[in-house]
């Protein structure tokens, strides 16, 4: 039971940034000013990141390596992403 609600409250913080995050890339999406769009995208790149890292934490604590490894190579791609789009935006 102790156990359970340990497990509890990351995943409800893990939810609640997920949420976060989309409803702000649908925020950008939908507003009037067209140049936001590419942030929207940027925080939908960061929801994919967020999901692929805790989904690694959690098939690496299962001990199923296989599915943590892809996890992180997606996490790793979102990551990649998500620096050279914001650094091509910036500059």
């Amino acid at each position: 039971m102790k156990e359970e609600s340990l497990n509890k409250v990351p995943k409800i913080l893990m939810n609640i940034i997920l949420i976060l995050l989309v409803i702000g890339a649908i925020q950008m999406f939908f507003d009037d000013n067209y140049r936001n769009d590419h942030f929207g995208w940027l925080f939908l790149i960061g929801f994919w990141m967020v999901r692929c890292l805790y989904g690694f934490i959690v098939s690496f604590k299962k001990g199923e390596k296989k599915l943590a490894l892809v996890d992180l190579v997606l996490g790793i791609v979102a990551f990649y992403f998500l620096v050279s789009r914001s650094i091509n935006y910036f500059i």
